[in-house]
């Protein structure tokens, strides 16, 4: 433990200096003390020095510098690949019974000298060991990434990893470890040769489809040195082939994207099996298949067209919306309806309300989407009153016959260019 003061150490001699001088010309020649004997004026002279002093000392801006020593041992990060292709070899019996208690020796070896922690990995990173070899996918990047943050800023001698350096998912570890700032070294596991494979890698869809319409799939095939094989592409539902495709492979690097449609033909949960055919020098066939559920769903928008007198637009508007088969519409003279347009998901009125029909007790009972249609024969002050946030001021009904023009220059949003 030290002392330290913002001025020079000298000062403190200035200070015990000033502290005597005080304390002597206080008690030198005052008459009150002269009833009292000399020692107790002189005790009284060197509590008065001493309080004085350190009063004068205070104002150097003392400091008292501490310094704790802890000696902290350096990190050791051990974390093995718990991932299936670890024992997708002929070395899987030494890696489900030797290799747990190699590796718990190994550690113990240095426990001593050095503070270990232990992980396994494989899609996610997971705290101590595990010998399982359950992990389906293995990801470096969210490896890295993760121990990245655990020990940032922490005393850590070494990362030892033991894996078969095999992932399906992530970056390559190559470019996913060059943010790591200690060494890091390795523990062969497994066999890192390439196998013979055949592999359904992923299926991307839509999680949900409409009765009747063609729904996407994306199919993505990979194989591994099998050049100038083939295999077949099926798609099986309620145990019925919807698509086959025979599939080339040209490389021993094979990557096939596949874009195919479907067309959904019963409502509710749809199992789909995905299956490529197998190949006698694969390493493994448990890749080669994969299953999806699509959620057919009928869920049709009712849209009524009502119009005061008939009108080729509202042909023309029919014919349109009926090219989109997710609606279904119907087409009545206002005089004519008798139904329930609360059934109907979308009100379209044409030239309505008029003079003659306005409508009033209709629309103002309803609570779903209108959509009007004016001309000259619409009654635009009855549509005011109806208070749907929109005035039209045309007092002398005139109308003029106009047409749009797109502006390109526009840029305040974009407009999808199918509008």
């Amino acid at each position: 433990m030290n002392i330290v003061t913002e001025y020079n150490s000298w000062y403190i001699i200035f200070c015990l200096i000033l502290g005597f001088l005080y304390s002597f010309f206080l008690y030198r020649n005052d008459k009150k003390f002269n009833n009292l004997e000399k020692w107790k004026i002189n005790i009284m002279r060197t509590l008065r020095f001493l309080s004085a002093s350190f009063l004068f000392f205070l104002l150097l801006n003392p400091m008292i510098k501490t310094v704790n020593k802890i000696i902290e041992k350096p990190i050791i990060i051990f974390a093995t690949d718990n991932s299936e292709s670890i024992i997708i070899n002929k070395d899987s019996s030494f890696y489900k019974n030797e290799y747990q208690k190699n590796i718990e020796n190994f550690l113990k070896s240095f426990s001593e000298d050095f503070d270990i922690k232990t992980y396994n990995f494989g899609e996610k990173l997971k705290k101590g060991l595990a010998f399982d070899f359950s992990e389906k996918q293995t990801n470096y990047t969210e490896f890295f990434n993760s121990l990245k943050n655990k020990f940032f800023n922490r005393n850590v001698g070494a990362l030892v990893i033991a894996s078969d350096g095999i992932y399906n998912k992530g970056s390559n570890p190559i470019y996913a470890a060059s943010n790591i700032n200690f060494p890091i070294y390795t523990i062969a596991m497994g066999d890192t040769s390439v196998k013979k494979d055949i592999i359904l890698s992923k299926v991307k869809a839509n999680e949900i489809a409409f009765i009747g319409n063609e729904f996407p799939l994306q199919i993505f095939v990979k194989a591994k040195e099998l050049k100038n094989e083939i295999t077949n592409l099926e798609i099986f539902h309620k145990k019925k082939v919807v698509f086959s495709k025979e599939i080339n492979i040209n490389s021993n690097d094979f990557l096939e994207k596949i874009n195919i449609n479907l067309k959904a033909e019963n409502k509710g949960l749809q199992n789909f099996h995905l299956r490529l055919s197998k190949n006698s020098e694969e390493i493994s066939f448990k890749n080669n298949f994969k299953n999806l559920v699509i959620d057919v769903i009928d869920n049709q928008q009712k849209i009524l067209i009502l119009a005061n007198s008939p009108h080729p637009d509202i042909s023309a508007i029919k014919k349109a919306i009926e090219l989109n088969p997710n609606y279904k519409i119907k087409v009545s003279l206002i005089s004519d309806f008798k139904g329930q347009i609360e059934n109907y998901n979308l009100l379209i009125l044409h030239q309505i309300p008029t003079i003659t029909n306005s409508a009033t007790d209709l629309l103002t009972k309803i609570d779903i989407p209108i959509m009007f249609i004016l001309n000259s024969h619409s009654n635009l002050k009855q549509i005011n009153n109806l208070q749907f946030g929109l005035n039209i001021n045309n007092k002398n009904q005139n109308f003029e016959e106009v047409q749009a023009h797109f502006n390109n220059k526009f840029n305040l949003f974009k407009v999808n260019e199918e509008i």
